[in-house]
């Protein structure tokens, strides 16, 4: 009884369609890919000076950047390819990935550095993506509040189930009240007593929204957003790929795909210590 079991996840892999029935790619962040990456843009590094300085441009903005603050935004169309090359081999594929699937689709990146984080639209395959610096790319705040369903209804006179009528009235409850101060409620499905016709309706009602992250920090999440406001699935999957904890959390972007406050200096020195070592 999982709350996105969809019938396309064929046993929910990580690797194979989404809930929005896009394929999610997992980053490898194993140790030897990272040795490539850095002696690729060792190689560059003679042609791709002007690439050396925006990562240290951007290495200032991180070092004094906070999680309230607004967003920065870096573009790469100005450099040479050799620069380019360079910045994207240094800047990697990090622990969270994932897209948007509806109005401006967009693929989204975060780099190996937490808080910057690689955007782009596929329906540009060949335009250069930008980068951008924040806890999470605001992007992903506005589609958070943009619900496919903001009538929030729920179906009347359901037979066959224990507790998703009241599940689902305090799920609307909680997203009706919620605000920005506010701190996640959390709903724990794999310990509360739901029978299966109970997750097909909360399923069929709450639906699957625009967005679709995997974070692959601490084992592998998947953070959803369904198709009502502030209202998302996340879920924690074991080695094996199958999930150990069901929750449905209402409020802001999990936790789970969001920088934190320390993240942005370490990046920022991070990326320093890559350029003297290497560049």
């Amino acid at each position: 009884m999982k709350m996105f079991e969809w019938e396309q996840d064929d046993g929910v892999e990580l690797t194979i369609p989404s809930i929005n029935g896009d394929g999610l790619d997992v980053p490898d962040l194993n140790a030897n890919e990272n040795v490539l990456r850095l002696a690729r843009a060792e190689a560059l590094a003679a042609e791709g000076k002007a690439g050396i300085a925006r990562l240290r441009k951007i290495a200032a903005a991180m070092a004094i950047q906070t999680n309230d603050a607004p967003p920065i935004t870096f573009t790469l169309d100005d450099l040479d390819e050799p620069s380019y090359q360079l910045v994207c081999e240094v800047l990697g594929h990090g622990e969270v990935s994932g897209q948007v699937s509806e109005l401006q689709p967009l693929i989204i990146q975060e780099s190996i550095f937490p808080g910057l984080w690689r955007i782009k639209s596929p329906d540009f395959a060949d335009a250069r993506e930008i980068l951008i610096l924040a806890d999470v790319p605001p992007m992903l705040h506005a589609r958070a509040t943009d619900a496919m369903d903001e009538d929030m209804t729920i179906p009347q006179n359901v037979q066959d189930t224990m507790n998703a009528m009241p599940v689902l009235a305090e799920i609307r409850d909680r997203s009706l009240a919620y605000q920005a101060e506010h701190t996640n409620h959390i709903i724990n499905f794999t310990l509360l007593p739901m029978s299966e016709q109970d997750m097909a309706l909360l399923r069929d009602t709450l639906g699957a929204g625009h967005i679709d992250l995997i974070s692959t920090g601490y084992g592998a999440c998947r953070v959803c957003s369904t198709r009502w406001p502030h209202v998302w699935s996340v879920q924690y999957f074991n080695s094996m790929e199958k999930i150990i904890l069901d929750t449905l959390e209402i409020g802001a972007i999990p936790a789970a795909v969001r920088a934190s406050q320390e993240d942005f200096q370490d990046s920022a020195e991070r990326i320093l210590e890559i350029i003297e070592a290497y560049l």
